[in-house]
């Protein structure tokens, strides 16, 4: 292999890995409720992440269907799990349907954002 065919595959392999890292962003793992659930009433919502998290600058709210807030809600990290984001309210949950809107912060300072539903059952 030449010089010159030598520092091309170089630079397409760099190429390639730069690129790959740069789309290794956080994604939402697991959901408790999950997307789309029928569920008893519950006062905590669990999210699980790819990756660690910074809870101060992470935000999440809470609909009901109708669109009226719900709170405050409390955001926390499991314990002894920086990727799994704790939503908590002060009560359980009243029957109805519900959406969660989502935009969290990792480590890594990337941010990723979302929404879900799920139900609250009698």
């Amino acid at each position: 292999m030449n010089l010159k065919n030598l520092l091309a595959t170089v630079a397409v392999c760099l190429g390639l890995f730069s690129s790959a890292s740069a789309l290794a962003h956080t994604h939402l793992k697991t959901l408790v409720p999950a997307a789309d659930s029928s569920v008893a009433p519950t006062n905590e919502l669990r999210m699980s992440f790819s990756e660690a998290l910074e809870v101060s600058v992470s935000q999440v709210q809470l609909l009901r269907v109708d669109g009226a807030a719900v709170g405050p809600v409390v955001l926390g990290l499991a314990e002894d799990d920086n990727k799994t984001l704790l939503v908590k309210t002060a009560k359980p949950l009243a029957p109805g349907e519900y959406q969660v809107q989502w935009r969290v912060v990792s480590k890594d300072t990337h941010t990723v954002k979302g929404t879900y539903r799920f139900n609250v059952r009698q």
